[in-house]
C-alpha cells in the first residue's frame, strides 16, 4: 500500500478519507487479479480485466499526489 498525501487545499481529514477508499478498493482489485489468473474461458477474462483496469485507475487518482480532486469528479460504481 503506498503513503497518500494530503493535496493543496486539501485536509488531513479528506486524506484519510481518500486513504480508506484506496484500501477498499486494493481490497477489491486483489481477488479480481486472482480470479483472472485462474479464469479459462477468454470472455470472462476479458470482462474482469476490463473490470481490473477501471479499479487500477481509480486507484490511482486517490493516490496519485499530482491529481487534484474535485467536487465534480465522475465516479462509476462498477
Amino acid at each position: 500500500m503506498t503513503a497518500i498525501a494530503v493535496r493543496p487545499g486539501g485536509g488531513v481529514s479528506a486524506a484519510t478519507g481518500r486513504m480508506y477508499q484506496a484500501l477498499k478498493l486494493y481490497r477489491a482489485v486483489a481477488p479480481r487479479k486472482k480470479k483472472l489468473r485462474n479464469e479459462p474461458e477468454f470472455n470472462r477474462k476479458v470482462e474482469l480485466h476490463r473490470q481490473l483496469r477501471a479499479r487500477m485507475s481509480e486507484l490511482v487518482l486517490l493516490t496519485d499526489p499530482a491529481t487534484p480532486m474535485t467536487e465534480d469528479t465522475p465516479w462509476k460504481n462498477c
